[in-house]
């Protein structure tokens, strides 16, 4: 049984942040807010509500090839968001939530949450790819626990729990599958997210009742948009750690696609529908009326899902992309 109901999700990716955050309780301070659920659990669940695209555009969609992606422009982090709310609990698993804004901004609202309870641990859903980073956090007791169940631990500069380490409990923060997270047609892997959701199932039935303590420590001096000691967190160039490179991040490149989508709006030129994505999944071509002049058979129609199955032409195009963005060459533009 798949763990993604596509409708759901959707849903879920394209409702305001007060919506989502209704009926729970408000954690705010001045313009800055959050939102926390108590539901008697001793872990805490987080996730981000904010985006980094802007909100507004109405198409997302399901391709099957090897693997089966789905795309949505708000996957970051309303998967995460998605995973708390529906997964989890289908699962019979249980946990406090917490729901944060403007961490896509570095300025996470994670440290809003003041309230007085002490979890076993921590767990955001809020990664790119199959890993688990644990941030500060780290120590090899947690490491072996995250590994006993199939977890491979990778390297990651910060999300929302980077700012909870006064919680006195071990935090990490799941993979869920992103694939072009912080770009303009983010997807995930529904394969490596049910794989990642089958390990946290497992951790959570052996690890839920055990507290896991931390000690706050020195935390490494970010920068918000400037570069200290290599390491950047900039939203303008969306480093995360790199540093120094020069090369357009997918921010640029979606920032002047929406520019110059403005401008043609403007000029009244634009000939492919507001609410139709403007690029192929598969081949990455901009799209004509809806209709992909590289891979022909594949039309994308304003309100319907992308089809499961794709001309061979199709699948080799997505080979080929796959095997260029392994290569680190890769470039859709």
């Amino acid at each position: 049984m798949s763990l993604i109901d596509k409708d759901r999700l959707d849903s879920v990716c394209q409702m305001k942040p007060k919506h989502i955050g209704a009926g729970m309780q408000v954690l705010r301070k001045k313009n800055r807010v959050a939102y926390f659920q108590d539901n008697g659990a001793k872990v805490l669940a987080v996730a981000h509500l904010d985006t980094v695209n802007p909100s507004g555009i109405k198409w997302s969609g399901q391709v099957k090839l090897d693997q089966t992606l789905f795309f949505s422009p708000y996957l970051d982090d309303r998967l995460g968001v998605y995973t708390i709310l529906h997964v989890l609990p289908a699962l019979g698993i249980n946990v406090d939530i917490l729901f944060t804004m403007d961490e896509e901004t570095g300025a996470s609202t994670a440290d809003l949450f003041d309230i007085d309870f002490q979890y076993n641990w921590i767990v955001e859903f809020d990664r790119k790819g199959e890993d688990v980073v644990c941030y500060s956090f780290k120590d090899v007791e947690l490491t072996k626990k995250l590994e006993s169940v199939g977890f491979e631990e990778g390297w990651g500069t910060m999300s929302d729990i980077s700012k909870m380490q006064d919680r006195g409990c071990k935090a990490f923060n799941v993979g869920i599958g992103y694939e072009n997270e912080h770009g303009a047609r983010p997807w995930f892997v529904i394969e490596t997210y049910e794989r990642q959701i089958e390990r946290f199932v497992e951790f959570h039935k052996n690890f839920k009742e055990e507290h896991m303590p931390h000690v706050k420590t020195v935390s490494q001096v970010w920068s918000y948009g400037q570069n200290v000691g290599g390491l950047n967190y900039n939203q303008r160039n969306l480093d995360y750690g790199r540093g120094g490179s020069n090369v357009s991040s997918e921010y640029d490149k979606w920032s002047a696609e929406r520019d110059a989508r403005e401008r043609r709006k403007k000029l009244g030129a634009s000939s492919v529908p507001e609410s139709c994505p403007f690029w192929c999944p598969v081949c990455y071509r901009v799209v004509k009326n809806g209709s992909c002049p590289e891979c022909g058979k594949l039309a994308i129609i304003a309100g319907e899902w992308w089809p499961k199955v794709l001309s061979e032409d199709a699948k080799a195009q997505m080979e080929m992309n796959d095997s260029i963005r392994k290569t680190g060459t890769y470039s859709p533009w």
